[in-house]
């Protein structure tokens, strides 16, 4: 600590301050429109899917635990109807601000991932977030669909039997009609699309394009 200036300190956490207040505003408004909007597309369109439980949240500390890097908020869904049913999966956003969550070859700035989980919880303790190098093995498989989504299973899979994730520019998301065109627009898509491949992301202004899957194995 003898070598860092004093005010040099006082400055980075009055940043760090900033952003944490920030993102955290951000975190608030989105999970009331995601929660929102399922439920209103789940009562109104008559869709195959409605949230089944309490939408499940976890946050991740840096190594000195002082610092939060990840936070993470998602709904669970079940098939459509009245009565407890299982859950299907799990529908969601996680916002990365250090470590692997932003890890993508060359990118150098905070990213929201936006993702649907299926048979998995969203959970940092147990694995299940979106990090890179990204896991690829027999369970964990996925592939680059348009350059701008992550797909887990086939394209034409019903909306419970793949999982999907594509990423988004922090920094980009500034005003709540941004979340709501960016975010929940694209997410209801994904989950309504008879294929996913037929859902457009490539206009979004945030969209991060993907590498090749060989890249993000890395």
């Amino acid at each position: 600590m003898a070598t860092i200036e004093g005010k040099t300190v006082v400055q980075s956490f009055e940043i760090a301050s900033r952003v944490c207040k920030e993102v955290g505003s951000l975190h608030e408004l989105l999970q009331d429109q995601l929660t929102e909007a399922i439920g209103s597309a789940s009562r109104e369109n008559k869709t195959p899917w409605g949230i089944a439980a309490a939408a499940v949240s976890d946050a991740r500390l840096d190594e000195s635990e002082w610092l939060y890097t990840d936070i993470l908020f998602a709904l669970p869904l079940k098939c459509s109807g009245k009565g407890n049913k299982p859950i299907q999966c799990y529908v969601g956003y996680q916002v990365s601000i250090l470590g692997d969550g932003i890890a993508l070859p060359e990118n150098k700035e905070p990213l929201l991932h936006v993702f649907c989980w299926a048979d998995i919880t969203p959970s940092f303790e147990d694995g299940n977030y979106l990090g890179f190098p990204a896991p690829d093995d027999e369970i964990n498989g996925f592939n680059v669909v348009n350059n701008h989504l992550l797909l887990w299973g086939s394209e034409n899979a019903a909306w419970n039997e793949k999982g999907w994730a594509f990423s988004l520019r922090l920094l980009q998301l500034n005003t709540p009609d941004d979340l709501q065109t960016q975010v929940i627009a694209p997410a209801l898509a994904l989950l309504n699309a008879q294929s996913v491949s037929t859902v457009s992301l490539a206009n979004l202004p945030a969209i991060v394009r993907y590498p090749s899957k060989e890249e993000l194995l890395k």
